[in-house]
Formats: structure tokens, C-alpha cells, sequence
């Protein structure tokens, strides 16, 4: 597996990802492009075998705190180690630039990511304040400072 930083020439497949398992955000290529574009968004891919099977996506919130706006896997690709790699990249990516916290929302019933997020020392820190396709959304967060990676 290889982490790439994702480019102008990776639009397509984030935006099928992204549709996939992010809908609600209304994604588009022009607006992926635009996402590329932003100095304090950032986003990567994981490519096996010469295809591109899943990404992340980082927004620095704060001069501290990092955001893990997103994260997935290809349906075809699951259950294979990709979204511990994928996660514990986010990790060591925000260690790496001297972020002390991450933090997440998920959806209250995705229990598969949930399940990864704690396996990493992630912990509940509240609800969030708006529902996402009608879901209860939970916050997680992540104390970056003397944590190791999976």
C-alpha cells in the first residue's frame, strides 16, 4: 500500500468515493478541485496494486487541532487493513505538523468506523449539534500528544 497526496489527476475517483460514502455533501469534481486548492485542507489517497482503493481527507481547524473530515475505504476493498493504514496515516500526518488533537464526527450508527476510531484511542466527546441524513452525529476526538500509531 502507498499514500499518496492527492492531485488535480485524482478528482474522478474522489468524487466517486466521496458521492459513495459522503453524499449529503453534494460532491462534484469542480468542487474537489476547488478542496485541492485550500492550504489548510489536506487530502490523500491510498493506492494498492497500481488502483486507487481509498482516502482521507485533514482540515487544520486551529493552530492545535485537526480535523478528520473524512475517511473511506471501496466497498471491495474492505475488511483487508486499509482504513487502520489509511487512519493511522491521518495520525502520524498531524503529528508529523505539531497537531495536538484530532477530531471526527460520525454518524451514531456507523459502528464499523466508530470501532476503528476507538481501536485508535479515539474518545466520545459529545453530540454534535446537527443531524446528518437524519442521523444522530457523535464527536470523537484524539489527544495527538505521546500517541503511538497501530
Amino acid at each position: 500500500m502507498d499514500l499518496v497526496k492527492a492531485s488535480f489527476e485524482d478528482c474522478d475517483f474522489l468524487n466517486s468515493i466521496i458521492f459513495n460514502e459522503f453524499s449529503y455533501t453534494s460532491p462534484s469534481v469542480k468542487k474537489i478541485k476547488l478542496r485541492l486548492s485550500i492550504p489548510s485542507l489536506y487530502i490523500f489517497k491510498v493506492v494498492e496494486d497500481n488502483e486507487d482503493v481509498g482516502f482521507f481527507e485533514l482540515e487544520s481547524v486551529s493552530s492545535n487541532i485537526i480535523r478528520l473530515n473524512g475517511l473511506a475505504v471501496l466497498p471491495n476493498f474492505r475488511n483487508r487493513g486499509i482504513g487502520s493504514f489509511l487512519l493511522n496515516s491521518a495520525i502520524e500526518f498531524a503529528k508529523l505538523n505539531n497537531f495536538s488533537e484530532m477530531v471526527l464526527l460520525v454518524k451514531k450508527d456507523n459502528l464499523s468506523a466508530k470501532n476503528l476510531y476507538l481501536k485508535f484511542g479515539f474518545v466520545f466527546s459529545g453530540l454534535h449539534s446537527a443531524l446528518i441524513d437524519d442521523c444522530v452525529v457523535e464527536k470523537y476526538s484524539l489527544s495527538l500528544t505521546g500517541v503511538r500509531g497501530i
